[in-house]
């Protein structure tokens, strides 16, 4: 079977046309050996799709194996796969376990290509992901870590960072906050310094992933929470340590990013 790597601003996933004979099981174990370095090509996340007429249906592995709801990126780099390689134009509908999103091409620059990503509406009130929430309250704690939870298709809790912008720190309190209790599906972390209000850096810590580049879907998180907060303006670029993305619209949000395709190889599942 042939399988795509792709980058989005450095977050990388591997795109596999899905197979009917993979089970959960399967499919989590194929992740985990694909996605780590030393056994597979390494990356983000697994992309299992089935193309279909107006675009694709397709799931989310995370690199340990676990399911996810949603990745903007992800979303990105099958897009790109299906322009490239399966001779798609225009708009594409791509569905995901959150429901059907929409990606936009924009422009081509030889083997990148520039999308518009619908990611959806932020919801600060899912409790299914949030159990603790209280009506209309917007920040909470965690051990001293003060954060502010919100879905946008996949639950993320952003903090807005005060101190000194060193990766092992990050990477710390992306990791404790990430593996709290007060999310039985997991979060994704991302930790943010506003650079005035068009412009900010994140770090981000993915469920299921730890440390990546760059994450679409938390980019929409961290502009959701900034426009909530009024400390931003739209549109909002969000800078990670593999590029930026930029956010807009809010109902639902979007994303512009571009993405390619990094290799593609034929392998046995």
């Amino acid at each position: 079977m042939r399988i795509y790597k792709t980058s989005a601003a450095g977050n990388t996933f591997l795109h596999l046309r899905d197979s009917a004979k993979l089970s959960g099981k399967e499919a989590a174990a194929l992740a985990r050996r694909l996605c780590a370095p030393t056994t597979g090509p390494g990356a983000d996340g697994l992309i299992l799709f089935e193309p279909e007429a107006e675009g694709a249906a397709f799931t989310i592995l995370n690199s340990d194996g676990s399911r996810a709801e949603l990745s903007g990126n992800g979303m990105a780099g099958l897009a790109t796969v299906l322009f490239s390689e399966f001779g798609r134009r225009g708009e594409l509908l791509l569905r995901s376990p959150s429901g059907p999103r929409r990606i936009a091409l924009r422009s081509r620059w030889g083997s990148r290509f520039r999308l518009r990503l619908e990611i959806g509406s932020a919801d600060f009130e899912r409790r299914a992901v949030f159990p603790f929430l209280e009506g209309g309250k917007l920040r909470y704690e965690y051990n001293g870590i003060p954060f502010y939870p919100v879905s946008v298709g996949n639950p993320h809790a952003v903090v807005l960072w005060q101190e000194a912008w060193e990766s092992q720190r990050l990477a710390t309190v992306g990791c404790e906050l990430q593996g709290a209790p007060l999310f039985p599906e997991g979060v994704n972390v991302e930790l943010v310094k506003t650079v005035g209000r068009r412009r900010c850096r994140t770090f981000f810590y993915e469920r299921g992933a730890g440390p990546t580049a760059s994450s679409a879907t938390g980019s929409a998180a961290v502009f959701s929470v900034l426009r909530r907060l009024g400390i931003a303006a739209d549109p909002l670029r969000v800078a990670g340590k593999g590029g930026t993305i930029t956010v807009t619209g809010y109902d639902p949000i979007q994303v512009i990013n571009s993405c390619r395709i990094v290799s593609c190889a034929e392998i046995d599942v």
